[in-house]
């Protein structure tokens, strides 16, 4: 009936211009939830009796979710003028008429514009319900674009879907959550439309682990590539500035795999090339470059020669000297959180000479590493080599 509405629609309006006689009253209503297939459709009747089955007139039921939802009863008494209007069951109209296909286009019209208004208003009541879970608001609110309108976009398409409760629409927005800083992810959703069709699509994303699989194999192929161009600057000698210092920048975590995290600390970068110019240094190793990483409560003082260039012993005095100068600023600079400092020289070559051998192992004992360029790809082709054959 009626008042078991949820929302509820007034009809009083003629279905034709120009036919005054031709006119329907009665109401149009939404439940909460959806209907029974038998209790869906608009009945319409004449001098109170029933002249036609709930119907959707010329729309298929199935063919918006909004219309499960729908019911309603109109009075159309123009009907009972004539005997040949109605069938003779007195259950269903004649529309091979011209009243009957008047009331089918006035029906399909006003079917379709209100089950536009009920998704809207279905789509603002689940996504107060959504939002009032407290870590989506938190998350909600600490987004920045380009991630916050996408998150909009989402809640947009999940509430539209009156198929899901309140926890799956949570579940669904966790994997959201998890998933929106991926390239991969992101790509995806431009794609999709505000509409429930696009549900479907998420959850089948979701459930076949297709983003984190596809994202993977993005970051894996980049870094193969990355491998194979460091490879390239091998063969080439290339210089350590501007080359192999981008190069680093770009892609730390060819030096060790913990850096895959990390932030560039420039301050100290620019200290250490104040205090250890070019002009101190001697004239064939006169071209000398830093980068200095933060990662975590550590610094990571990073010198790099050429590709083919050969460790001396005095190369171990500099990085020791690097790495002691840069402990001592430390709490020093803006926003200090760092405790702790390593140091790695980056050579071609390192040589089985005993002083050299000796000075290795008392760098790495005050945390200074010195590494060849060939262990770096060859450690990072065995780290990816797994990665490299699921990929292929």
């Amino acid at each position: 009936t009626e008042k078991d509405m949820e929302h509820t629609w007034k009809v009083d309006e003629l279905i034709q211009d120009g036919k005054p006689d031709w006119r329907v009253t009665g109401w149009i209503g939404a439940t909460r939830d959806p209907l029974d297939e038998e209790d869906r459709g608009v009945a319409i009747l004449a001098r109170k009796k029933l002249i036609q089955r709930p119907t959707f007139f010329d729309i298929k039921s199935g063919e918006k979710y909004s219309y499960s939802y729908m019911t309603g009863e109109i009075a159309a008494e123009f009907f009972d003028m004539k005997e040949d209007l109605v069938s003779t069951n007195r259950r269903s109209l004649i529309w091979e008429t011209d009243e009957g296909e008047a009331l089918k286009a006035w029906g399909d019209k006003k079917l379709r514009g209100i089950a536009e208004e009920l998704a809207e208003k279905k789509k603002t009541r689940n996504e107060a319900e959504l939002m009032k879970d407290a870590r989506l608001r938190d998350w909600m609110g600490s987004l920045e674009s380009p991630e916050k309108p996408v998150a909009k976009k989402l809640i947009k398409i999940i509430t539209s879907d009156n198929r899901l409760d309140n926890s799956q629409r949570l579940e669904l927005m966790n994997f959201v959550r998890n998933s929106i800083d991926h390239q991969v992810f992101m790509g995806m959703v431009a794609s999709l439309d505000e509409s429930p069709k696009s549900v479907d699509l998420l959850n089948m994303f979701k459930q076949w682990n297709v983003i984190e699989d596809r994202e993977m194999s993005r970051i894996v192929r980049g870094r193969l590539r990355a491998i194979e161009q460091l490879e390239k600057y091998i063969r080439d000698n290339a210089r350590e500035v501007p080359t192999m210092h981008d190069y680093f920048k770009k892609w730390p975590w060819i030096l060790d795999p913990t850096l895959a995290h990390w932030s560039e600390e420039v301050h100290y970068s620019k200290l250490l090339r104040e205090q250890f110019p070019d002009k101190k240094l001697d004239e064939p190793d006169r071209r000398i470059d830093f980068i200095s990483f933060g990662v975590g409560d550590t610094i990571h003082v990073i010198e790099l020669k050429r590709p083919k260039y050969s460790a001396k012993v005095k190369d171990f005095d500099q990085i020791t000297e690097y790495v002691g100068f840069v402990e001592e600023k430390l709490g020093n600079a803006p926003g200090q959180r760092h405790r702790t400092v390593s140091g790695y020289l980056i050579v071609g070559k390192v040589g089985s000479e005993r002083a050299i051998q000796s000075r290795m192992k008392q760098a790495e004992s005050a945390r200074i590493y010195v590494k060849t360029y060939s262990d770096l790809v060859t450690v990072a082709k065995r780290l990816h080599a797994e990665f490299e054959r699921r990929v292929s």
